[in-house]
């Protein structure tokens, strides 16, 4: 796929599918897709179509294959989906959703993000900083456990998620993330990318953290393959 040129600044364009638009992340300038020419632009106009929902996900991004009633029904369970599905419905990118991380949510001690607990993501740079990539930008630390800091933790970055765990480091690029399977736990649901128990987003602090990370994986999935298939929830 092309690269699109943001005409303010130069830099490179994200596509907000639900949104219809090209986004500068950069200088937050906004295009019309059909004003730059851009082929399947208009794959959705807006979210309150005709194309619905389930279970509160866009039936045009997602195709939930899974039963609901599986998970336990604890109140972080419906948390962590709802939030999910308010970030990607209503802010629709992820640098809305970005900003919602530094801004909206809870940060607890284990969690950090730009201007919160940047102690911990210094700490942890030994363990991944020789896989960041020209350009990469860390979104959000997360340990996995508590007794578990610098030892087992995931970067969010604007490119994919990299999983941590000793020795061993595991990542995924957004733009691949095929399916989301999802699953009840003791304290928040836990969520496999592509079905890899290496890869699980596990032990947010709460729901509300927990949805708005799985949301920022999916827009920026959604924004780097503008015609991207529909992710799958199993």
């Amino acid at each position: 796929m092309e690269v699109k040129k943001c005409p303010n600044c130069g830099g490179d364009l994200n596509y907000a599918r639900l949104q219809n638009k090209w986004v500068c992340p950069y200088c937050d300038a906004t295009f019309d897709g059909d004003a730059n020419d851009i082929n399947n632009a208009s794959i959705i106009n807006d979210t309150n179509n005709s194309i619905g929902f389930t279970n509160g996900f866009n039936n045009a991004l997602f195709s939930v294959e899974t039963d609901f009633k599986k998970l336990s029904g604890k109140k972080s369970d419906d948390e962590s989906i709802k939030t999910m599905n308010y970030c990607i419905n209503d802010m629709r990118s992820s640098k809305e959703v970005e900003n919602y991380l530094k801004t909206g949510v809870s940060i607890t001690d284990d969690l950090a993000v730009e201007g919160k607990n940047e102690e911990l993501i210094i700490n942890a740079l030994p363990k991944f900083q020789s896989f960041l990539e020209s350009g990469e930008k860390i979104i959000l630390y997360c340990n996995k456990a508590f007794f578990s800091k610098v030892k087992e933790f995931f970067i969010l970055t604007n490119k994919r998620t990299i999983f941590v765990e000793k020795s061993k480091v595991t990542f995924l690029y957004h733009k691949d993330l095929v399916s989301l399977s999802i699953s009840g736990s003791w304290d928040s649901p836990i969520w496999k990318l592509n079905g890899d128990y290496n890869m699980m987003i596990i032990s947010v602090t709460n729901g509300q953290t927990q949805g708005a990370i799985m949301a920022y994986i999916c827009l920026s999935a959604f924004e780097s393959d503008v015609n991207k298939a529909r992710i799958r929830i199993l």
